[in-house]
This record gives structure tokens, C-alpha cells and sequence, in this order.
């Protein structure tokens, strides 16, 4: 018996499209929404975030880390200072989408686990 596998439908990713990326409707073509997603999936793949990075979102971040306690250098306490820094990575992160943002940037300093990675990250996830 042959194998029948070559008589059945092909199998695409979008079935609107069928993976062409456009629509035709009335002779005239519109370009599907898959596309979008695919283009979002391209700059995930050549940004450089790993796994883990992808799932470090402003509204992830947890303040279980930064003690209500207050800290001498800072001038304030930790969970005070978290806010802070989250508070600022929003704004430039919501400023940069919109084409508002003319300033030199965000630096993030601090200790190892001070949150620095994870803010950098949630900045390039909401961009992206």
C-alpha cells in the first residue's frame, strides 16, 4: 500500500493566509494579522533575552524582596527604593514606545539582587 501522507492537506500556521502572510478580499490584498505576531516573534528571537527573561514583566515584579527597612546610605528604606526603580523603568519604558523619551537614558546601579537585571529586562519585553 502507497503512502498517503503526499495526498493530504498541507499544514500551515495561519489558516487565514496560509502562510503567506497576505489576505485577498474583493481583488484586493490585506495584509493578515499573523503577520504582526510574526514580527513579534522575530524580534524576540534576535533581541537576546533567554527564557527566563521573557517572563520578567513590570507587572511580575515582586516587592517580597525589598524589606520595608530603612537603609542609612539610601536615605530611605529598600522597598521604598524598589518602587522607585520601578516606577522609572515604567515611565521610560511607556516614554520610549510613544517617541516621548529625548533623554540620555536609564542606568540601573545597586548590589546583586537588587532588581536591576529583571527592570532592564521588563524595559525590553514591553518594547518588544
Amino acid at each position: 500500500m502507497k503512502n498517503k501522507d503526499h495526498l493530504s492537506a498541507p499544514q500551515y500556521k495561519c489558516a487565514r493566509c496560509q502562510d503567506r502572510g497576505f489576505i485577498i478580499k474583493n481583488e484586493v490584498a490585506y495584509r493578515c494579522p499573523c503577520m504582526k505576531q510574526r514580527a513579534v516573534e522575530q524580534l524576540f528571537r534576535h533581541s537576546g533575552l533567554g527564557s527566563l527573561q521573557k517572563e520578567c514583566t513590570f507587572a511580575n515584579f515582586s516587592f517580597a524582596y525589598y524589606p520595608d527597612v530603612y537603609n542609612e546610605e539610601l536615605g530611605f528604606t529598600y522597598y521604598q527604593n524598589a518602587r522607585t526603580a520601578l516606577k522609572a523603568a515604567e515611565e521610560f519604558a511607556k516614554a520610549f514606545v510613544k517617541g516621548d523619551y529625548h533623554g540620555p537614558g536609564l542606568v540601573f546601579t545597586g548590589p546583586v539582587g537588587s532588581g536591576k537585571t529583571f527592570l532592564a529586562c521588563a524595559i525590553a519585553n514591553y518594547v518588544l
